[in-house]
């Protein structure tokens, strides 16, 4: 895929170079003969190209370790999202946000309004996810399905699904806690946790979704807006509509 086809694509998807897009990505087809190092290079510089100055992008670099070890360094923790994610943090170590669970790294015209001054929260008030959806920012899937969203939990919070609760864990460096929206997985059986097809297949559907297919590569985006606007309303007829089914009680 050269970079006129990758601009193309972005612009049939709704992307514009000005707009706020939280990237998730998975390079395993793009430039399938080169290397993980060149993919993410020549990856990288189609995005700075296509954005420039005038548009922000947020990748996620997040580290789910943090719950077990209570340990976060910005600059030095290593992200556990994908080969990616860690090649733009490596790139980006200065503009990475606080928090030690769902941290981003930001680029672009709005870089500092995302990494600073957001709650403890990992996806409820104040935190990265508020601040984007309220400026109405795009989602971009390049190379994954809607199950990589994150901006999901936080329509899962703002909602109040019973299948979650917030849960703190306690930072060794900082002396505070931080708030993560966990499954109820202690008490809870959930079928299929990983699969939102039917999710995925209603926003096609709708025209919320736009998708894409390129070389193997599908490429979609969605703007958080339109997606939490749909989602909430089905919430409303079934609560368990983003995962799917009722999960089983085991205890």
């Amino acid at each position: 895929m050269n970079y006129i086809t990758f601009e193309k694509i972005l612009k049939r998807i709704n992307i514009k170079n000005d707009d706020m897009v939280m990237l998730h990505s998975d390079l395993t087809n793009f430039m399938p003969t080169a290397s993980w190092y060149e993919k993410c290079n020549i990856f990288n510089k189609y995005l700075n190209k296509f954005f420039g100055t005038k548009g922000t992008l947020l990748i996620p670099t997040f580290t789910y370790s943090f719950c077990k070890t209570g340990i976060y360094n910005k600059k030095k923790t290593k992200s556990e999202v994908g080969i990616f994610s860690e090649f733009y943090r490596n790139k980006k170590i200065d503009f990475r946000s606080n928090h030690p669970i769902f941290s981003f790294v930001s680029s672009g015209k709005l870089k500092k309004f995302f990494i600073k001054r957001n709650s403890n929260s990992s996806t409820g008030k104040g935190s990265i996810f508020e601040k984007f959806y309220k400026k109405n920012g795009k989602i971009l899937f390049f190379g994954v399905g809607i199950h990589t969203c994150t901006f999901l939990h936080y329509i899962e919070q703002i909602n109040e699904v019973p299948y979650r609760y917030s849960k703190y864990f306690f930072s060794k460096k900082n002396k505070r806690s931080f708030e993560f929206y966990v499954r109820r997985t202690n008490t809870h059986f959930f079928y299929n946790p990983n699969k939102h097809s039917e999710l995925e297949t209603a926003l096609e559907k709708s025209e919320i979704l736009k998708k894409v297919k390129k070389n193997k590569i599908t490429i979609k985006s969605v703007s958080s807006k339109s997606l939490f606007n749909f989602i909430t309303e089905k919430l409303k007829k079934n609560i368990f509509f983003i995962i799917g089914k009722k999960p089983k009680k085991i205890i």
